[in-house]
């Protein structure tokens, strides 16, 4: 069974080409800039050096079908023809509240997407791109969209609440619905192999540090509670998102301010975050880190924010536990990258007696558990691979209906 897995956000996709049979990553690449002039496909290998095509794509069928020509190249290809796809699997980031896991493409199934827009707008309009493109270039595939946020649909109701008029909620489906599931749920797959026991009988906190950034509560091998809202923009601050903020704020600034609702809507998406506190947009982990290790201002006192913001998400939600949890799992790209924000946030939950090992930890090994043994709390640096769970959702999906 072999999945062309496909992941769009604004100007750009993701993809590999997975076996499910030998559970392998034929390729992967990514197609960037969009309708820039920049624009470029970068293939990437293991063991070779990554190829770089430098074209312009004016859209997302010109990507696609870029990546298609690469997968049937006769030096670096995997397949001879577009038959040999059996899948193509779409992440999707918002679905609502009452979809399935998986489902084929159907005008139903794009009608959902495009209704669910403003709650992700960063991703779903881009995901109903790469979908009709998929559909013109690759039209007697079987296409399966793959919901980034069933996970959570099982999650207690009284965590799905917001404190608003019975009326409101019901009529525009106010909710909490989280997101990053295939990422939480990945990291209680992995943590489910490596200490040997059934998802259902773990308890964990799982921590998602990459562009976007999540914490969910797994009691039992299920969803119970998330950082993430009604859309994409609640929860932990990231370096161009606020984040969760006093709605105050954002009523004032539209009363008293020249902002518009679509500028504000940009500035709290794209212009926040700790990038937008700090007013540099070259800055990364690395500069806040050595501002920190450098008592550098104002950087220090933002990356500080950034730590308490995340201990203090995952202490706040200890109530949600019947029992002390398992494990805490760190994973994505900016936790694996940066031992540092691992240790800062742990230090910070000193009063849950967990500890990390430094020199563990610093050693940045994949995939590994980082706690001392004093820990009453085990702790593990996962790296997650949210197009190789699309793909395996979509062959689970496939399998049970054919």
């Amino acid at each position: 069974m072999k999945v062309l897995s496909l992941s769009a956000y604004k100007n750009e996709f993701s993809f590999i080409f997975y076996d499910g049979n030998f559970s392998s990553i034929l390729m992967r690449g990514k197609v960037s800039d969009i309708g820039d002039e920049g624009s470029f496909l970068k293939i990437f290998f293991s063991n070779e050096k990554n190829i770089v095509i430098k074209k312009f794509f004016p859209d997302y069928v010109s990507g696609l079908q870029e990546v298609i020509k690469w997968l049937k190249d006769s030096k670096y290809g995997v397949i001879k023809s577009e038959e040999q796809i059996d899948i193509i699997a779409h992440r999707v980031v918002h679905g609502g509240y009452d979809i399935p896991m998986a489902a084929y493409i159907s005008n139903d199934i794009i009608k959902t997407i495009e209704d669910l827009t403003p709650l992700a707008p960063l991703h779903n309009v881009y995901n109903l791109l790469l979908i009709k493109a998929a559909e013109r270039l690759l039209e007697n595939t079987n296409q399966i969209a793959v919901f980034d946020n069933h996970f959570f649909n099982d999650m207690p109701e009284h965590n799905k609440l917001y404190a608003l008029p019975k009326d409101i909620v019901n009529k525009y489906k106010i909710r909490r619905y989280g997101y990053h599931g295939l990422i939480h749920r990945e990291n209680l797959d992995k943590l489910s192999e490596k200490l040997g026991k059934s998802k259902k009988e773990l308890s964990i906190i799982s921590c998602f540090l990459g562009r976007g950034m999540s914490i969910s509560v797994i009691e039992n091998g299920k969803a119970k509670n998330i950082s993430t809202g009604f859309g994409t923009f609640a929860g932990l601050p990231t370096l161009t998102r606020a984040g969760t903020i006093d709605a105050a704020v954002i009523i004032y600034l539209l009363e008293h301010s020249n902002y518009s609702l679509n500028s504000l809507k940009n500035i709290l998406y794209e212009k926040s975050g700790l990038r937008g506190m700090a007013d540099n947009f070259d800055l990364n982990f690395d500069d806040f880190i050595n501002a920190y290790n450098n008592n550098k201002q104002p950087e220090k006192d933002i990356y500080n924010f950034f730590i308490n913001q995340i201990a203090s998400t995952i202490s706040g939600f200890m109530p949600d536990f019947d029992n002390m949890p398992d494990a805490i799992v760190f994973s994505g790209r900016y936790s694996n990258l940066y031992p540092a924000i691992r240790k800062h946030v742990i230090d910070k939950l000193h009063c849950l007696d967990i500890e990390i090992d430094d020199e563990v930890n610093n050693k940045n090994i994949i995939d590994s558990q980082i706690n001392s043994e004093n820990s009453k709390i085990k702790i593990f640096n996962f790296k997650n691979d949210y197009l190789v769970e699309t793909a395996k959702v979509a062959i689970e999906f496939y399998n049970l209906t054919k």
